[in-house]
């Protein structure tokens, strides 16, 4: 797309919060391995354990509340799939998909434990992302493709920052942080999500 990084101050200062998140991962069947990846410092997943369920759960593949709790204050935690679970974040991939006319999804990366090590290091990613921090203080550095730092910055809530496809980039946390990755998907372009919001 020929697209540059981009910082951009005060972006959506409440997308999402800590007490927003909590009613989230108190829905059970919400909670379930495919939605949730914990990673390691190897990016191993943590998810190779059995656990027994109640005789009335339909649900079986959902992690128990006391497991859940401990692998969000030890780990660095993935929920994948979330660009309807608020009304702010089903906006936020609403409007991406209607500029850019690309398929849009949100994960909420949440790592509590300021001594985690990230497990993805200097990475890139396959598609374009735009990245909103929520809670806590994250710094992000983005290179190009020569190698030249091109962002870093410490991101308060509220901030975003927009990473273009394979543009090196880093995260390192400075406090126990939320934030909400936006990708930009290309390899189903026009397939949309229903963004209709149900209102009672």
């Amino acid at each position: 797309m020929g697209m540059k990084p981009a910082l951009v101050k005060k972006f959506f200062p409440n997308l999402l919060s800590w007490k927003e998140l909590e009613y989230l991962i108190n829905i059970r069947p919400l909670m379930n391995i495919e939605r949730v990846a914990v990673l390691d410092e190897n990016r191993n997943r943590i998810d190779e354990i059995e656990w027994d369920n109640s005789p009335w759960t339909i649900d079986t593949d959902c992690y128990p509340p006391h497991l859940l709790r401990e692998y969000i204050e030890k780990y660095v935690c993935i929920f994948h799939d979330m660009s309807r679970c608020s009304f702010n974040i089903n906006k936020v991939a609403e409007t991406l998909e209607k500029k850019f006319n690309k398929s849009v999804d949100a994960h909420v990366y949440v790592c509590r434990n300021v001594n985690a090590v990230h497990p993805f290091g200097v990475h890139t990613d396959k598609v374009d992302n735009l990245i909103v921090q929520c809670e806590g203080k994250t710094n992000f550095k983005v290179w190009d493709p020569d190698g030249k730092l091109v962002v870093d910055c410490a991101m308060i809530p509220g901030d975003a920052v927009f990473i273009p496809a394979s543009f090196p980039h880093e995260v390192t946390t400075l406090t126990p942080r939320m934030s909400v990755s936006f990708p930009l998907h290309t390899d189903h372009p026009t397939t949309f999500e229903d963004r209709t919001w149900i209102k009672l």
